[in-house]
């Protein structure tokens, strides 16, 4: 099926790249045998005392450094893993994400000036809203764009709507931009117009690889992927929005479209992600918010 595609990966640089932390983890350990050796050498009195509160507070953030670094090792290994069977773009995007996650030490991506976000946290305390299907909003799009999908292909976001206006106006288009990426993929197409219309930038690629690894393999979707648990944060000029969810593709499959064979598989940790998908303020388009971002962590154990 679709997340079991072949793709080429260049596994040495993997390597080298997982090699490279390795190094400095050992660096960083090296230095805590030298406190004894200079401590001598610090002198008396409130010197010493002050040199001492210094490699102390020192170790402590090497502690959490070399925390990070465990973290980022296991990362690239698991990557390698991944890539060393049959696997698609997808899973490569999904691992990239993960750590580009933790390379960045907050768990939130690298952003520019206009991209870093204040959180607000909207998920709490908000009203709940009915499940909205693949098939909602439809009507009301930019232009006429048309985001409907087929019966059996259905996109369920179970989220509660935010009270600011400008996050729940980018969370109903990551929603779109979602919606967009599988009418793609029904249609055939990684230039059909709602996904120009929901993706700008990194956004856009992401949804053309994804879109372009279902053509090779021949496959379709069909089942139910629900989205849930959002949240939002927002840059305080109102231009950017952060919107993260959990989704489960657990009864989600890729189809045959030559044979209409199912492809289904045993439910596992695999179908669930966490996504963080950077939504911005179209500068042309009224009302308008585009994916120009998108981060994934695979096997999110928080979603299952």
């Amino acid at each position: 099926m679709a997340n079991d595609a072949d793709i080429k990966v260049n596994v040495d640089l993997l390597v080298e790249s997982e090699s490279r932390p390795k190094r400095t983890k050992k660096d960083l350990k090296s230095m805590g045998n030298h406190r004894d050796d200079m401590r001598k050498n610090w002198g008396r009195g409130d010197v010493t005392g002050a040199m001492d509160e210094f490699v102390n507070n020192w170790n402590d953030h090497r502690g959490s450094l070399l925390s990070h670094i465990n973290t980022m090792r296991n990362l690239f290994k698991a990557t390698i893993a991944t890539v060393k069977r049959p696997a698609s773009p997808a899973i490569v995007l999904v691992a990239t994400g993960a750590l580009l996650l933790t390379a960045c030490g907050s768990g939130h991506e690298e952003s520019t000036d206009t991209d870093k976000v204040a959180d607000t946290s909207q998920s709490a305390g908000m009203p709940k809203r009915p499940a909205e299907s693949s098939a909602a909003q439809s009507g009301d799009k930019p232009d006429g764009v048309d985001v409907s999908l087929p019966k059996d292909m259905n996109l369920v976001f179970d989220w509660s709507k935010s009270h600011n206006a400008n996050e729940a106006a980018a969370m109903d288009d990551a929603a779109n931009f979602l919606r967009a990426i599988y009418r793609g993929v029904d249609q055939r197409s990684t230039k059909d117009a709602a996904v120009t219309t929901y993706a700008t930038g990194g956004g856009l690629h992401y949804a053309q690889v994804q879109i372009g690894e279902w053509m090779k393999g021949g496959w379709t979707a069909t089942g139910t992927r629900r989205h849930y648990d959002a949240t939002t944060r927002s840059v305080p000029n109102g231009k950017s929005v952060e919107v993260a969810f959990c989704a489960d593709t657990s009864k989600f499959y890729g189809k045959e479209i030559k044979t209409g064979k199912v492809l289904k598989t045993e439910p596992r940790l695999k179908d669930f992600g966490y996504y963080k998908i950077v939504m911005v303020k179209s500068a042309t388009a009224a009302g308008l918010w585009q994916a120009s971002k998108v981060f994934v962590e695979a096997k999110a154990e928080q979603c299952r």
